[in-house]
């Protein structure tokens, strides 16, 4: 099974450049969570807004609620996970 999560990636170069320089209006669409499908496959985008983050992981039932199953990853040039 392909993890399909490698191109869900809710954040455009210039979304980020927004979210980096505060100006992004319409962030609401682009953090939290998101019901979306990906090449046929079904799921859940998540991001957040975390600067001083050192990991965040996305934990639930569907892993086990087991921290560091789910990492996401950082964008360290707007703060966004």
């Amino acid at each position: 099974m392909t993890d399909p999560s490698s191109s869900m990636s809710p954040m455009s170069p210039f979304d980020l450049h927004l979210m980096a320089e505060g100006t992004h209006y319409r962030s609401f669409d682009k953090l939290g969570a998101h019901v979306t499908t990906v090449g046929g496959a079904r799921g859940v985008r998540f991001a957040v807004w975390a600067p001083n983050a050192a990991q965040v992981d996305v934990i639930g039932d569907f892993n086990q609620w087991t921290p560091g199953a789910t990492p996401l990853q950082a964008r360290p040039e707007a703060g966004v996970w």
